[in-house]
């Protein structure tokens, strides 16, 4: 595949996900799209329930200079725990669900240097 093909699926993979840009509390709902979430100010992101959620994924970027939580539902983890901050202005990660009780992180991206 040309370096043209890798740019047209990777803007086909985008197109499928929802783009949130929100300064309150946000929660992902089972049914909604998968989304791409800009936190502008320190709130709490809450993924949803796991059990529901096989292969859904998450992409959350903190724009605001304070923390941002992302927050796992019920006794539903992320990496082990049951929530994960971002806590500063830049930082953002990418989560998947296993469908089980787990959200995964498969990447991390800390403040730009």
């Amino acid at each position: 595949m040309g370096l043209f093909g890798r740019f047209a699926l990777l803007n086909q993979m985008w197109q499928h996900w929802g783009i949130v840009s929100t300064g309150t509390a946000w929660s992902a709902g089972v049914t909604g799209p998968q989304a791409v979430i800009v936190a502008t100010a320190a709130i709490t992101v809450t993924l949803p329930q796991a059990s529901k959620s096989l292969g859904r994924a998450y992409f959350i970027k903190n724009v605001f200079a304070g923390t941002v939580t992302v927050s796992a539902t019920g006794a539903d983890t992320i990496d082990g725990l049951g929530s994960k901050s971002l806590p500063h202005q830049y930082n953002s990660m990418l989560v998947v669900c296993d469908g089980v009780s787990n959200w995964w992180i498969l990447a991390e991206f800390p403040q730009p240097l």
